[in-house]
């Protein structure tokens, strides 16, 4: 199995369905940290769907409390998620790094109000593209072009990427 990508870096790899396993065994050693706190974990990205990725497993986490999460850092830190701020407004990022390379990332965690308006919309366009078959081959292609274009630059590769999320979460009607 492909699993993490040094960073900035952008390398799509083969779907493979081991991703799955690690985003479950990720999302119970998260659940492990944080005890009995509640939150609501999903696999999310494009290793949760059959097509190409880079591989980096999204998980996904919605949470009533933030500071009841935040409470949690250091026991999530001996799990190996490295709490990394907020990476957008009302998100924040937890990085799981590989252990022999702490330049490889193998997981985000992105950590948003349960039910909120990013946890519907992380939802929506997984599931969409789940459901709709041809989007996910057109999300498929515009990620290997943006690949080929941008190898060594992932902000580059993630805004070009943008219309095309705008579009399905349109369709999704979220």
């Amino acid at each position: 199995m492909a699993i993490g990508l040094r960073r900035n870096t952008v390398l799509l790899e083969p779907h493979s369905e081991e991703w799955a396993g690690l985003a479950l065994l990720l999302a119970y050693h998260f659940k492990q940290a944080v005890g009995d706190l509640p939150c609501n974990i999903k696999h999310i990205g494009s290793t949760a769907l059959p097509i190409k990725a880079k591989p980096i497993v999204d998980l996904l986490v919605g949470v009533k409390d933030y500071e009841a999460l935040f409470q949690y850092n250091e026991d999530l830190a001996k799990k190996d998620f490295v709490f990394r701020g907020s990476d957008q407004p009302n998100q924040y990022l937890y990085v799981v790094y590989d252990e022999k390379d702490p330049e490889v990332v193998i997981a985000h965690v992105h950590v948003v109000k349960l039910f909120g308006g990013p946890y519907r919309r992380y939802l929506a366009f997984r599931d969409y593209l789940l459901n709709h078959p041809a989007a996910a081959k057109r999300y498929e292609q515009l990620k290997e072009q943006l690949a080929s274009q941008y190898p060594d630059d992932r902000e580059a590769y993630t805004a070009g990427k943008k219309a095309f999320i705008v579009e399905i979460l349109k369709l999704a009607k979220v």
